[in-house]
């Protein structure tokens, strides 16, 4: 038919698998800044970067992994600007690009940097107080930190601190 528009299943299709380095906006339905698209006729809705990254990257690593975008475009569907990445790695990868308040001080983001030099003080000695007045942020979230309960993946606590023990 002649002068039809595309359909979002069909441009899905027609696109996901190409050769293309360059972020791939998702030119449709859009929710949360997030492309939508039914893959199967009368389908559920799903989003086009986790349809795409399962259509034509490794298999999810365990059910707790989500879809994590290295470009930072949360439109974006290439495949080959994402991967599987649990949650607590994909907040702090957000907060990095600026697009996620998961883990703002009152100065502003926490990067991984700054949760490892936050580590870094803490196993030399500094007091919990200094080190949430330097970074912005409440004592809380050092106290959270230092517990092991906030990116531990990160710094390695509370073993670190006690020695594993």
């Amino acid at each position: 038919m002649a002068g039809r528009k595309p359909k979002a299943r069909d441009h899905f299709w027609a696109t996901v698998g190409n050769d293309s380095n360059e972020c791939m906006e998702w030119p449709f339905a859009i929710d949360g800044g997030y492309g939508r698209v039914r893959i199967e006729p009368g389908g559920k809705p799903v989003r086009a970067h986790v349809a795409a990254l399962e259509l034509m990257g490794p298999p999810r690593p365990s059910p707790n992994h989500e879809v994590a975008h290295n470009c930072g475009n949360p439109a974006c569907y290439n495949w080959r600007h994402l991967r599987w990445a649990e949650r607590s790695d994909n907040l702090m990868d957000r907060a990095e690009q600026g697009r996620s308040r998961a883990i703002k001080g009152k100065k502003g983001f926490l990067s991984r940097g700054d949760v490892f030099e936050i580590a870094n003080s803490l196993m030399l000695g500094e007091t919990r107080r200094e080190i949430a007045e330097r970074f912005g942020c409440t004592r809380r979230l050092i106290d959270l930190i230092a517990q092991g309960k906030r990116h531990a993946k990160l710094t390695g606590f509370p073993e670190a601190l006690t020695g594993g023990s």
